[in-house]
């Protein structure tokens, strides 16, 4: 994955380390936002889902690996026949045979076309992986802030409250001295009740907030840490966004794994191509029969093998080229992709 994510990408954790960063006036409040970072990371389902297909791919890729290694088997066999003849006699044999046949590659292009692509492919996996943890690192930043705004909007809505309640006060008591109108009363209680509702509209969106971020992290997301007073944020450097955007083009994570993409698509061309090339494999063969007649004469015997086999497929009915086709297409549409 060093190809993939080494030059201007940051790390997760480093990621991660620069959202804290907004938050501290002191190491507890940066270690907060990190301890909903990593308790998402324990029970986000998409991200462990990721993980999961992260993990599985290095044993695929371990299964393509093996098919370059000797392989060995067992094998037995048992057999009885009986024959009965014209005149009436009958003549039977058992037969019992016992071996290990092991098979190692010399020559199989197809072979190590799938083994490139397979180590392609974990490429791409453990991209996908860093693009998931950086997708949960947006998406708890997000929810995070997204309860601090609520929380100063209802601090702002019942600062508005408390002012018009005074204001519905001072309204009600110069009408009963009689220096203001009962429209002046009336049109302060509507402005009291119209921030009473926004009271219940702000108490209900800071729930859902709360709750947006507990699912997140899987526990409750109370007593968040603020934003320090007089916090200034840096601007962003390089601050020329064709810089970004070149950057983006080279080194972001979709782009890498549509490039890793198209590189797999043209291995899986050359794979199907070599189903038409000769393989060439050692294979040795040990083992011992046993046979043993009706008149109890029996035979014993021991054999060992050792050879090279050669295969060249001759036709498919048709099956080599269509695969090859489909091969390129699925090219097409990953260079189309990239």
């Amino acid at each position: 994955m060093s190809s993939l994510s080494q030059r201007f990408l940051p790390s997760p954790l480093r990621c991660a380390s620069l959202l804290a960063l907004l938050l501290a006036s002191g190491a507890l409040q940066a270690q907060n936002l990190n301890a909903l970072y990593e308790a998402a990371r324990a029970y986000d389902a998409t991200y462990l889902s990721a993980r999961s297909l992260a993990e599985s791919a290095a044993f695929k890729a371990a299964q393509a690996d093996a098919l370059r290694l000797p392989s060995a088997s067992l094998t037995g066999s048992a057999t009885a026949a009986e024959i009965h003849t014209v005149t009436g006699a009958s003549v039977g044999n058992r037969n019992a045979t016992v071996g290990v046949q092991g098979r190692h590659p010399l020559f199989n292009r197809g072979n190590s076309a799938t083994l490139e692509q397979a180590r392609r492919a974990l490429d791409v996996s453990k991209a996908d992986l860093e693009a998931a943890e950086q997708d949960l690192i947006v998406r708890v930043a997000q929810a995070y802030f997204d309860v601090l705004a609520a929380q100063d909007s209802l601090a702002t809505i019942r600062a508005q409250k408390r002012a018009i309640s005074e204001q519905l006060a001072s309204a009600k008591r110069n009408f009963e001295v009689g220096t203001a109108t009962i429209t002046d009363q009336q049109e302060a209680q509507s402005r009291f009740d119209l921030t009473v509702a926004q009271e219940f509209v702000a108490i209900n969106d800071l729930a859902v907030k709360r709750a947006a971020l507990s699912q997140l992290v899987g526990k409750p997301a109370s007593d968040l840490q603020v934003l320090r007073k007089g916090l200034t944020l840096a601007p962003p450097a390089p601050d020329v966004e064709r810089d970004w955007t070149d950057n983006a083009r080279q080194n972001s994570l979709l782009v890498q794994q549509a490039k890793v993409g198209v590189e797999v698509a043209r291995r899986e061309i050359d794979k199907q191509r070599y189903g038409h090339r000769p393989t060439v494999d050692l294979v040795s063969t040990i083992g011992q029969s046993r046979s043993a007649a009706v008149n109890f004469i029996g035979l014993v015997s021991n054999a060992a093998t050792l050879g090279v086999q050669v295969a060249i497929p001759l036709y498919s009915g048709g099956a080599i080229d269509a695969r090859v086709r489909e091969a390129a297409s699925l090219r097409n549409k990953a260079e189309s992709d990239l």
